[in-house]
């Protein structure tokens, strides 16, 4: 059977489900299938990447309905000028599957998988008129896709619980492979890198709401009076304003540095020099910043939010926080950082419990899954 993959993407930025989707390309045609990517506006930070791995990608369209209807016509025209044979079409948010409504192509020959990455009814509850609108229309668009991936347990019943859908199907993001190469490079962790002295605090993420950075600089408010430490924030986003100016508020300005966006072997390399990565979400699907933390040996302290549950075990490969209070986090992080063999111990067991995240394994999931049959599940 002639048969090609089309991942298609709200954008190309350097967040970790844009990088999945590269991944999850690369590893399609390293199998000799014929993939291409696709994004609708915004970064294209990847585009690089693909272009030397020799995949194609293209940008549909832009902000604003009216890019959406450009996108449309964009994604009808490659669909159809693709030649005979099934195509799988992966769309990885509600953007994506708007555009592909809109494109009013024939789905006889199309294979519609959906991805389903985050907890947004959660973080941005239905409560106007056009966001109850939306969710109507994303229940119905997902409720005719070919097949429903979910990233964690939580993000799945999350669906199914907002969306009256039927997901089964649970993949989780797996490490991406210039991790790999990275972790290859260097020897595993054995103790605190600091030897009690300044410790070295990392949190990486987009600079929004649901991402908890405040609710960190106030965990680090109540840390400075108690332990010597800097923390380094990675990340841009809206509200970098208003970070700084909690950071000046809480008189932060020697212990944190927000450090913008950077490249994600940057993103290694400052990860792999800390002694804590810390994550205050307060919703998440699977990030990969703590697979990528616990590849590295790098013990992780995490809220509950989403899937991050279903990778740390409290105690042992890493920490979670019960409450989303900045005194339980902050004691929790005195605790770890002043136990020298409980933090080796979590560090050896990161180690070991991430391999099943490794390159090859997840992404062969990921592909069979997007392998046109007729079963819907």
């Amino acid at each position: 059977m002639k048969w090609r993959l089309l991942h298609i993407s709200k954008t190309l930025g350097l967040g970790g489900a844009e990088r999945q989707v590269v991944d999850n390309a690369k590893f399609a045609q390293e199998k000799y299938i014929p993939v291409k990517v696709a994004y609708i506006h915004g970064s294209d930070g990847l585009v690089d990447e693909l272009e030397s791995a020799q995949i194609s990608s293209i940008r549909l369209g832009h902000v604003g309905w009216r890019g959406l209807l450009k996108a449309g016509r964009s994604l009808r025209q490659e669909l159809r000028g693709g030649g005979n044979g099934m195509v799988t079409v992966v769309c990885h948010d509600l953007y994506t599957r708007i555009v592909l409504w809109i494109s009013g192509v024939s789905t006889e020959n199309i294979f519609v998988v959906a991805v389903l990455h985050g907890m947004h009814y959660d973080a941005y509850p239905a409560v106007t008129l056009r966001k109850r609108l939306l969710k109507k229309l994303h229940a119905r668009l997902l409720k005719h896709a070919d097949r429903l991936i979910a990233v964690s347990g939580a993000v799945r019943e999350h669906y199914n619980q907002h969306l009256g859908l039927d997901c089964r199907l649970v993949i989780p993001n797996g490490i991406t492979q210039d991790v790999m190469e990275f972790v290859d490079k260097r020897s595993r962790r054995r103790a605190l890198s600091s030897c009690g002295k300044v410790y070295s605090l990392v949190s990486v993420g987009r600079l929004v709401h649901e991402k908890g950075f405040d609710v960190l600089l106030e965990i680090l408010k109540l840390l400075k009076e108690q332990l010597s430490f800097h923390c380094t924030i990675i990340g841009d986003g809206p509200m970098r304003g208003q970070l700084e100016a909690q950071v000046s508020k809480l008189r932060l300005t020697d212990k944190v540095t927000l450090l913008g966006s950077i490249s994600h072997v940057d993103v290694l390399e400052t990860l792999d020099a800390a002694d804590l990565c810390l994550v205050t979400s307060r919703q998440e699907g699977f990030p990969l910043v703590p697979v990528e933390s616990m590849a590295l040996g790098v013990p992780v302290i995490s809220s509950l939010a989403g899937g991050i549950p279903e990778l740390i075990c409290d105690g042992v490969n890493g920490f979670l926080v019960d409450r989303f209070e900045p005194a339980e986090f902050s004691e929790k992080i005195i605790k770890v950082l002043e136990d020298p063999m409980l933090y080796m111990d979590s560090s050896l067991a990161a180690i070991e419990s991430v391999q099943a995240y490794k390159p090859g394994v997840l992404q062969a999931r990921w592909l069979d899954a997007y392998l046109p049959t007729n079963s819907r599940t």
